[in-house]
């Protein structure tokens, strides 16, 4: 099962908060959108922590771009920030987008 992005974590909880704010029947909602952001930041502070570890499906691997150009190999580009990947690789190393 695919994890939830963290970014997607805060921007629900903002929204769930901002909603419940204005609706006051839904008032305990602002609790559970909080927390769903606060979620998101931990996740996204996980994340930043673990980068170029081999347990984080989006770690670098141990070839780069550059010693594959000179070995003949080709690259994998992002079509999402254009940053050039290792072609082992299945996530992007700048951005996290999955690499097709």
């Amino acid at each position: 099962m695919a994890d939830i992005p963290p970014i997607l974590w805060i921007g629900i909880g903002i929204v769930v908060s901002v909603v419940a704010m204005l609706v006051p029947a839904l008032t305990i909602f602002v609790a559970v959108g909080i927390l769903f952001a606060v979620i998101g930041i931990a996740k996204m502070v996980r994340a930043s922590k673990d980068t170029g570890s081999l347990t984080n499906k989006n770690a670098y691997h141990t070839v780069s771009p550059r010693n594959e150009q000179s070995a003949g190999i080709d690259a994998k580009v992002c079509f999402v920030c254009a940053a050039k990947n290792s072609s082992l690789a299945n996530f992007c190393g700048h951005c996290g987008h999955r690499l097709k």
